[in-house]
This record gives structure tokens, C-alpha cells and sequence, in this order.
């Protein structure tokens, strides 16, 4: 078929900017498998795509004067227009970045080469070509705004003039590492024990490829690359580029250890939970991770099954359960059970730095510490291990930290000591080789930014204050930030005599479309910097085009993925996807007296019993020292070269810089130290959290993980609190998230929110759920206004502000809104009597046994059992009759037993919901001459019945005396609530159809 320049331009977009890059740095050049895809959409055999498609651009080309006139004109009317759409420019800019691939494969980086090599694939002549190669710069800056303004969601820009030439070195950016030469990355990973949930800067990751590079599975290509200096910082962005979407060891089988080969290694993960009077040190194996579920897997020997679930930390998957009851000491490799699952693995190490995750408020394992950041460390209480640990801190601590024994801090396992907040520089001596993690590869200043609420790396909410901290190993210092783009101007700055500045700054100030670079100096030498960007749901992440992260409502629990939805009757917000019936209910006798519940709390954890395993031999762990092997320095290289030394013991390898020989055997000798017993937490304050700033976060960004919702929300870890879960089920009761629950659990694995409606409670009023911005809800207001009605706020403690509407009915507010848009170019939804709606779809929805999956509950020592008359949990022994059960052996988890003796985990409301039923116990009832619906405390109707009653008064239900009641409720909601509740489908699958009905 013919291709035309759109064809080829339109191929390229949809591989490059559909989100899959997103927040990560984003190559106009293609891998074997953007290869195949292009060549699909363009119907060209995948090894002739590049050559095809530079001849189609060099044709469409100017063939006269400058040839890119057109594009550039094109370029021009699309700023203007706001950049909405694809950029129209990306295929001329992929036929540069190409000649620049071919110049990159020959090893030859000139720029007269590089004309030679742009001539030959588009038929261009090169004198022209050179002679017009400024113009291309236009089209890489407006690429760069382009991604600036969708908040790097379709990807960061990495076009960056890297050589002396200033316009073929944006071409040049782009092949510098070509995206076969990426995955030879891999083996760097592997090498030096990295597990993917690192986060390591752009100096540190250099000291790594420095060593790798000169002797590994690196090319010719990656070598003459890191030759040139001018060069370097790309490779290590590619490099870090290709950690963060790293799986795990493709590069082979590491020596000597040909179990871990292909493994997916895992970190080991802190989190403290703040408790009073102590805190609680919980320990995890995990990776960063999205998926739900995987498994199961098993030791070698031992019969016991493990399964990886991020239900515990939405952005980390943890093995559960857990094997930390054997201890740390030991290596954990785990195999999958079924084909096609990649093994699992851990080594021990004697001392375990870890650092605060940006994903989560966890502590995550790294392999090395780095210069001024806080750490945890766990250092193995043997062989006067933490005395060693304590004289090098005296000496390299930049603050003295705090001390732990498990004694003073429950869940420390016996035998290690926990250090928290260490904050290190590198030492003038050498430390001993078992202490080489905690030595820093240089004393580079750290530029930090702290409080504001992250929403992306680099971009924080406008509405909150930030922190700009700079720490360096000696003064005078210095922090600057300065406006972004053509003509950078000076913003704020602050000077400090000493080793430590900041600089604070009013987020709502700088909101710059271009962003800020922040820079900070030590002794008038610039050390770090940084680009800041300031954002709010006026100028959101875009969603994904392909629907990813969209949700949508098949049941009335929970949420599933838009995309498996399509062809069946859904909801998303206040929405059905069709206007639908009910059938009506028969009536329902509810006139008993509800019995009185509570709040339902997570239990503390009883971990379940396990086989401690007895080592065939000591291990180094165990005796609490290494036998290294140690790589000696090359002839001719510098002192500080990276060098390997392994442990003949174990297999441990580290990197160290070579400075000389240690004292004592590697031995610090032993000095004082000030080091503080650990502090306790303070009693529990409950502030209450900014909704409305907290709601236009999620806004921005339209969907997420649980992990990001807490981070977000800033509510901690703590599995026994119901603040997270409590704040994502109101806003999900007020139609402003969707959310999916982890099957067969109370676990929320992803949120979305919904686009913008107005809900007709009544005639003449309503109220605004859904996405929100300040512009668009000023924008209702206003239009409300207009057509003669009223619009005004009102403040609510613990939940975002509501916007009512009132003298103003359905009618004119479909008139008033027709022309209101939110930032993502969709309009505002008009509902009427959105409960009514909502309970009208209840019966072409799957009920609540579609939230439930096969468990086996044996004999946790936490179970207790639901007493449906009383609405009270108490112990048991055996889950032996029907009816609800919950238990906590590390993580919270509810079941089901039917009259069949099968059990089924499921969310808390729909265990108590089919035990209740069982039992003929109502935990609901209806006042219909009040207008009033009551539920026992804890029995709350879940997920859209608890939203179609909430969409009924537009607030949120009231708290009574081991009751709630929502207000407002007609016949027609209430009748549909209680069959719900009380009546199962018979058609939701063979394992619901032995439920009772």
C-alpha cells in the first residue's frame, strides 16, 4: 500500500507517546519489538522500517531552499493552537535521530559525518542539510514543551546537545546508546546485585558503569560512547532508564551461583509502624512492583506455598507469607511452582543499608549508601560487628543516629542491631571490607526537596510549600532557583557559611508552565540541580489513550479494568452505561432491632509458626565476617578505580574504591560514640488531612495504585489503621473514585476517578462529584449563576469541600454546562436522582459473591468468627461451621464458610453480608416514613450500594451508637439495597450458585 508522511508520522506517535513511557525518558529510536509494531501499522517488513520511512520524509521534504519550511510552519499553527494533539513533526524528527543511530554503529561521532549519513536516507543533499540544521532545533524544543506540558505521561525529554555541536548534538542524544545496546545493561545489574528497587543517582550509577564498562558484556558501541566525555551523562541515563523498567537477570547465570540464574531478586523492606507507647519494626522481602498476585512458590525441600501480592503495599509486591519468622540470616530462593515462573531469590548480607522508598513510606534494601542521605542499617550482632559499625560512624556520620536491640524495638529479629538515620560521607580511611556498603562513592553534594506533596518525580502540588535542603562535606554553600526557558531569570536564593542550606519556596508562586531549576554550590562550585514543576488538576497528567488505568464497575463491590468491560451493563461515578429498570423487589420485613457494631479494625498480627531450618554448614552470616577475594589494581589505573571482591563463602560481591590499605586488618580502632537509644513515638495525633488539595492530586493524575494513594495521602503504613482505607472508601461513597478491590480481599489494589457530574438529589438542587479543578468548578459555578441559580461551598470536616447548586433544574443545567469542558476535554455529566440510577442497575450487575475467590483458612492462631446477632468478632478455634471468620498471620484477611463446608475470602462487608444471611439476620433496615436507611456499624453497605445511597442526599452517612443511617432514601433505593443485600444471583458462576440465596 502507499504511505504517506501521516501514515509514517502517525506510526511513530502511537509508538512513542501512548503512555508506555511514562515519567521515564523516552528515545526517538526503536527496539526490535517498537520495530514490529511500526512495520504492522505501516504494512513494511520490520528490518526495512527505518530505511522506509526515512525516504517517505525525505520525499515529503522541501526540495528546494530549507526543507523544513513546512514542518516548521506546521509546527508553528500547532504551539498556537495550544498542543493539543500528536506532535505533527515526530517522523522528521526520527529520521534525524536515525542517521544519527547509523553515524553511532560506525563509531565515527563528527557532525560532517553525521550530514553524510542524513543525505544518504532521505536523498537530500548534505550542503542543504547543513546549511538549514538550526531549524531542526525549533522542532526539538517544541517536542520538549510538548512533554513538559503532559507532565512527562507520554515521556521525559532526552534531546540534549551533548557535544560541541549544538544542532546535531540533539540528534546524536538520541543514539548515543541504541536500544539493543540497553539490555546489555542487564548484565551490569547482575553483576553488582542490583534488584530493581534501587534509587541511584546519576553519580553513583556512573562509578558502577566506570568498572563495567572496560571489561564485560559491553559492545563497541557502548565503549567508544563512554570514550568520549561530552557523551557519558547519556549513557547513564540510558542506563538508569533501563533499571527502572528492569525485570531481573536476562544477562545469565551469575558465577558460581547458577540457582539465582534468571531469578527476580528480591529487597528487603522496613516499615515502622508507629504505635504507643513502642513502635513496631515490620520486615518484608519485596519488589517494586504493580502486579497483584503471583505463584505460588516453594523452598527446595519444604512443602510450604509462598505467593508474591502487592495487597499489602499497593506500589511493592511482598512474599506472603512471610519467611523472615526463620530469621535474616539465611538465603531465600524460591521456585515457582507452576511452569513460566521465574525463581525467587535473597542473599543476606551482614550489614543491610536501606533507604525511605519514594514510592511508599518504606525503608528499601540498596546495595550501597549514599552521601548525606538518611538510611536504616541492620548490622549482624556477631564478631563485634556493631562495634566496627559504631568506630566508622564516628568518624564518617554526619549526625550521630539512633540505636535499636530487639528488646528496645519489637520485630527486630535476635541477633541483629537496627541503626536509623544514618547520614554518612566517605571516611579518609578505609573502613574494613565487610563495611563497604556503608561507604559512599563520593562526597558530591545532596540536594533534597522536602514537604510539598510529590505527584510525580519532579512535579509537586502547587498548592503546598516545599523545602529546598542542600547538604555538602564542607561550606560555604549555596541553593538557587531560576525560571526555565530562553531567558532564565533568578527566582530566590540563600546562602549558608556552613555545609547545610535551604531554601524554602510558595509552591503557589512558581507556577511555571517551563518549571524551575533549582542549583545548589559548594564554594562557588555548582554541586547538584535539579527541574521542579508545580501542578494542579487545571493542567493534569493526560490520560492514556489506549484506556489503560480507566476503571468501571461489572459488580457491586468493586471496580474491574474499563477495558474487560466492554459489552455489559457498567458504572463509573454516578453513571450507568445505560438507562436501566428495575424490576422492584418484594418487600422486606425490617423492623427488628439492629444489633449495635463497631468500626471494623485490622487485628495485630500472630505470625503463623515456622520451621526454623538448620544450615548444613556456618555461614558467613551466621559467624559474622566475609572471606573476601579481592581484585587487585590494575597497572597504570588510578588509585580511587571501582574494584570487584567477592566472598569465597558466599558468593557476596561488592564494589570498592581502592584507597589504600586499611588499618588493622581492615579494623577501625574502636573510638566513642554518642549514638542514642532509639526514640518512642509520640501518643497518635489525628490531624486531619487536606481533602480538597488531597482530591486534586488524585485529580491530576486520574488513576493510580494504592501505594501512590498513600504516599499521597501521607496516612503511613500502619496495617491496623483505617485512616487510608477510611479516606478511599468516603471519596468512593461521594462518586469521587472508583476503585478495584484485590479479589477475594478487603485490599484496594487501583483507583480512578470518574469524570465530572452534577447529581439531582432533588428539584432545583445538586452537587458536584467526579473529576474537579479549580477552573472547571469556577466554570459551574459561574454558568449556574448565569441561569438564575445559586452555586456555593460548603466545608466538611475530613472530605472535600461540596459544591452545591440549587434553584436550578435539569434542564437549564444541560443548557448551562453544554459548553463547560474539564482539561481533558470532556463534558459534565447531568444526573437525575443519581441513587435511583445507581440502584437501577444493581440487577444487571454481578452481586457480592463475585468478590469472593477459594481459600483454605487451617488453623491461624488470630481466628475468630463472626457473631452475626451480637455484630461481634470473637475467638475460635476452627473455622468447622458456616459463617464469617477473619484472621492475621502478617496480613488481614476475611472469609466465608458456607453450608458446604467451602470457604471463600472476600472483603469484610461480604463475608458478614452471606454469614448474616445464613443466620436470618438483618444487619439493615428502612425507615421509609423518614426517609432514613440504617446499617449495624461495620456492616456497611459496600462499594455502589453504599454509593447509590450516599448519591441520594449527597452526604456521607451519620455515625450513631454502633449504628449509620443515610438520609434521603427513597422506596425505589432502598428496596433495591436491601435484595442486594439480602438475595444472591444464581447465575454468577458454578462456585456462587452453592451459595445460599
Amino acid at each position: 500500500m502507499a504511505i504517506s508522511y501521516k501514515d509514517c508520522n502517525s506510526a511513530l506517535n502511537n509508538v512513542f507517546f501512548d503512555g508506555r513511557h511514562a515519567g521515564q525518558p523516552v528515545y526517538l529510536t526503536l527496539d526490535n519489538d517498537m520495530r514490529d509494531e511500526v512495520g504492522r501499522q505501516l504494512g513494511v517488513e520490520p528490518d526495512r522500517v527505518e530505511g522506509a520511512i526515512c525516504r517517505h520524509i525525505g520525499d515529503w521534504l522541501e526540495r528546494r531552499g530549507n526543507p523544513y519550511d513546512t514542518i516548521v510552519s506546521a509546527m508553528e499553527l500547532w504551539r498556537r493552537a495550544g498542543m493539543k494533539s500528536q506532535p505533527y513533526f515526530t517522523a522528521v524528527l526520527f529520521c534525524l535521530s536515525h542517521a544519527a543511530t547509523i553515524m553511532a554503529a560506525e563509531g565515527e561521532f563528527a557532525a560532517n559525518n553525521y550530514y553524510i549519513r542524513l543525505s544518504q536516507v532521505t536523498g537530500i543533499e548534505r550542503q542543504r542539510l547543513s546549511q538549514h540544521g538550526n531549524t531542526t532545533d525549533m522542532l526539538w524544543s517544541a517536542l520538549r514543551d510538548w512533554l513538559v506540558l503532559n507532565n512527562f505521561g507520554l515521556g521525559k525529554p532526552t534531546a540534549v546537545a551533548t557535544t560541541t555541536w549544538k544542532y546535531v548534538g540533539k540528534a546524536i542524544s538520541q543514539a548515543v546508546v541504541r536500544a539493543s545496546d540497553r539490555e546489555l545493561f542487564h548484565d551490569l545489574f547482575e553483576r553488582y546485585n542490583f534488584s530493581g528497587s534501587e534509587s541511584i543517582s546519576l553519580k553513583e550509577m556512573e562509578f558502577y558503569l566506570s568498572h563495567w564498562i572496560a571489561g564485560s558484556k559491553a559492545n563497541s558501541r557502548l565503549r567508544n560512547a563512554w570514550a568520549r566525555t561530552e557523551l557519558r551523562e547519556r549513557v547513564v541515563e540510558a542506563a538508569l532508564a533501563q533499571l527502572s523498567k528492569w525485570s531481573s537477570g536476562d544477562a545469565g547465570t551469575k558465577t558460581g551461583f547458577p540457582a539465582s540464574a534468571g531469578s527476580l531478586r528480591l529487597s528487603l523492606l522496613a516499615n515502622f509502624v508507629q504505635r504507643f507507647p513502642r513502635q513496631v519494626l515490620e520486615l518484608h522481602l519485596g519488589r517494586m512492583s504493580s502486579e497483584d498476585s503471583a505463584g505460588p512458590f516453594e523452598m527446595e525441600g519444604e512443602g510450604d506455598e509462598f505467593f508474591m501480592a502487592s495487597d499489602r503495599f499497593g506500589g511493592y509486591s511482598t512474599l506472603s507469607p512471610s519467611p523472615l519468622g526463620r530469621g535474616i540470616g539465611s538465603r531465600f530462593h524460591l521456585a515457582g511452582v507452576s511452569p513460566g515462573l521465574r525463581p525467587l531469590d535473597w542473599q543476606p548480607r551482614l550489614v543491610i543499608p536501606l533507604v525511605r522508598s519514594s514510592q511508599e513510606n518504606l525503608w528499601a534494601e540498596v546495595a550501597k549508601v549514599s552521601f548525606g542521605v538518611p538510611h536504616v542499617v541492620l548490622v549482624r550482632d556477631a564478631h563485634g560487628l556493631p562495634g566496627r559499625v559504631e568506630s566508622y560512624l564516628a568518624t564518617a556520620a554526619m549526625k550521630m543516629p539512633e540505636k535499636a536491640s530487639p528488646s528496645e524495638l519489637p520485630g527486630l529479629p535476635t541477633g541483629w542491631i537496627l541503626y536509623k538515620d544514618v547520614q554518612v560521607r566517605q571516611p579518609d580511611r578505609v573502613p574494613g571490607d565487610d563495611l563497604e556498603c556503608l561507604v559512599p562513592w563520593s562526597n558530591d553534594g545532596m540536594l533534597s526537596i522536602g514537604g510539598g506533596m510529590q505527584l510525580l518525580p519532579g512535579f509537586y502540588h502547587a498548592s503546598k510549600p516545599i523545602l529546598v535542603d542542600f547538604l555538602s562535606s564542607a561550606g560555604p554553600t549555596r541553593v538557587e532557583a531560576w525560571t526555565n526557558g530562553a531567558s532564565p531569570g533568578s527566582l530566590a536564593k540563600v546562602d549558608s557559611p556552613g555545609n547545610d542550606c535551604s531554601l524554602p519556596l510558595d509552591a503557589a508562586q512558581l507556577r511555571f508552565p517551563d518549571g524551575i531549576t533549582l542549583r545548589a554550590s559548594q564554594d562557588g562550585i555548582e554541586r547538584a540541580s535539579a527541574e521542579v514543576y508545580f501542578r494542579d488538576a487545571d493542567s493534569p497528567r493526560p490520560l492514556n489513550r489506549e484506556g489503560r488505568g480507566r476503571l468501571a464497575y461489572i459488580s457491586v463491590v468493586s471496580a474491574t479494568p474499563a477495558q474487560g468491560s466492554v459489552g455489559k451493563t457498567t458504572v463509573s461515578g454516578m453513571e450507568p452505561s445505560e438507562a436501566s429498570f428495575s424490576r422492584g423487589a418484594s418487600s422486606i420485613d425490617t423492623s427488628s432491632v439492629l444489633p449495635e457494631g463497631s468500626f471494623e479494625e485490622e487485628q495485630q498480627p500472630v505470625p503463623g509458626a515456622s520451621t526454623v531450618r538448620q544450615a548444613s554448614s556456618e555461614t558467613c552470616i551466621e559467624r559474622g565476617y566475609h572471606y573476601w577475594i579481592c581484585e587487585t589494581l590494575p597497572p597504570g589505573r588510578a588509585r580511587n578505580t571501582p574494584l570487584e571482591q567477592r566472598c569465597k563463602g558466599c558468593g557476596t560481591m561488592v564494589v570498592m574504591l581502592h584507597r589504600g590499605t586499611s588499618q588493622a586488618g581492615g579494623a577501625l580502632a574502636a573510638l566513642p560514640i554518642p549514638i542514642s537509644r532509639i526514640g518512642q513515638p509520640e501518643p497518635p495525633r489525628f490531624d486531619p488531612i487536606d481533602a480538597d488539595g488531597f482530591l486534586d492530586a488524585l485529580c491530576f493524575l486520574g488513576s493510580g495504585s494504592w501505594g501512590k494513594f498513600q504516599a499521597l495521602a501521607g496516612l503511613g503504613n500502619d496495617p491496623a489503621s483505617r485512616s487510608s482505607r477510611q479516606v478511599a472508601q468516603d471519596l468512593s461513597l461521594l462518586g469521587f473514585l472508583d476503585v478495584e478491590l484485590v479479589p477475594g480481599s478487603n485490599a484496594i489494589r487501583s483507583w480512578c476517578v470518574p469524570r465530572a457530574s452534577v447529581n439531582f438529589v432533588d428539584d432545583g438542587k445538586a452537587f458536584l462529584s467526579g473529576f474537579r479543578s479549580p477552573r472547571l468548578v469556577d466554570a459551574i459555578m459561574d454558568a449556574t449563576q448565569r441561569h438564575g441559580g445559586r452555586a456555593y461551598r460548603e466545608d466538611l470536616t475530613g472530605r472535600p469541600q461540596a459544591v452545591w447548586l440549587v434553584d436550578i433544574d435539569v434542564a437549564s443545567a444541560r443548557s448551562a454546562f453544554s459548553a463547560i469542558a474539564d482539561p481533558h476535554g470532556r463534558n459534565v455529566a447531568i444526573l437525575e436522582r443519581p441513587g435511583e440510577a445507581l440502584a437501577s442497575a444493581f440487577e444487571w450487575l454481578d452481586g457480592m459473591s463475585s468478590s469472593l475467590r477459594p481459600v483454605s483458612i487451617g488453623r491461624p492462631a488470630s481466628l475468630q468468627a463472626f457473631d452475626a446477632r451480637k455484630a461481634r468478632w470473637m475467638d475460635a478455634s476452627l473455622a468447622s461451621r458456616p459463617g464469617a471468620y477473619r484472621w492475621n498471620d502478617g496480613f488481614q484477611a476475611y472469609a466465608y464458610v458456607g453450608p458446604d463446608c467451602s470457604a471463600w475470602a472476600g472483603p469484610y462487608q461480604a463475608v458478614k453480608v452471606l454469614a448474616a444471611r445464613d443466620d436470618g439476620v438483618f444487619l439493615w433496615q428502612y425507615d421509609k416514613a423518614r426517609g432514613i436507611f440504617r446499617a449495624t456499624l461495620g456492616c456497611d453497605p459496600p462499594g455502589l450500594l453504599g454509593r447509590a445511597l450516599v448519591a441520594s442526599s449527597g452526604y456521607l452517612p451519620r455515625i450513631g451508637r454502633g449504628t449509620i443511617s443515610y438520609s434521603n432514601i427513597s422506596p425505589t433505593v432502598a428496596s433495591s439495597v436491601l435484595a442486594a443485600l439480602t438475595t444472591e444471583k444464581r447465575d454468577e458462576g458454578n462456585h456462587r450458585r452453592s451459595q445460599p440465596g
